[in-house]
């Protein structure tokens, strides 16, 4: 029978997340075992030592300082166009609806495609990240904000009026737009971190 003490540190937040990370790196080094290749499935190990000989390198440093400064302009830059066109979209319904198949296509078709055409399309590979950054930044930032202005009840902007005070119209940003921003900072960094 499982004692007080420990049941109470297993409802520990912490606790969980440690024991959750220690069952995937058990399943991960499993799998590797089975596939008996590092060359397709490294084991945790070798991972763990290449990482440890690459982390004393300059190069090694430099090119995660680039590679994230990218991601983060992208990331930005992404951010300011999809709340530029979300206000538009609210503010214009022929915007919206112009827009409307260029966010599906852009949400739909899979980061590989996106890779392989920006590949012809740009001058300088280097600015890849940026570009798959943005792309995947603009369609979810854009579809949370429009949502967001699109609820606010049209009638507030009335009531402002006729009580004289200062209501606010906007949507609260933190639901509309914070968790979607994380998660598509999320996404842009995986997509553009696989390219490199």
């Amino acid at each position: 029978m499982i004692s007080i003490t420990v049941r109470k540190l297993l409802h520990k937040r912490w606790l969980q997340s440690a024991l959750a990370v220690a069952f995937w790196l058990c399943v991960w080094q499993a799998a590797s075992a089975a596939v008996a290749s590092s060359l397709i499935l490294a084991s945790p190990l070798a991972v763990l030592k290449t990482l440890a000989g690459l982390v004393p390198s300059a190069a090694f440093w430099h090119t995660v300082c680039q590679s994230t400064a990218r991601i983060l302009a992208g990331f930005f830059l992404g951010l300011a166009a999809g709340l530029a066109l979300a206000c538009l979209s609210a503010a214009f319904a022929f915007v919206r609806v112009l827009l409307h198949p260029l966010v599906l296509t852009v949400k739909s078709v899979p980061v590989a495609s996106f890779t392989v055409l920006a590949l012809f399309w740009l001058r300088d590979a280097a600015n890849l990240s940026m570009l798959i950054s943005f792309l995947m930044v603009v369609p979810v930032v854009y579809a949370n904000t429009l949502e967001a202005l699109l609820s606010v009840d049209a009638a507030l902007p009335e009531m402002a009026k006729c009580a004289r005070r200062a209501i606010s119209t906007r949507p609260q940003p933190r639901p509309a737009y914070g968790p979607p921003a994380a998660w598509a900072l999320a996404c842009a960094g995986k997509a553009a971190w696989q390219l490199r």
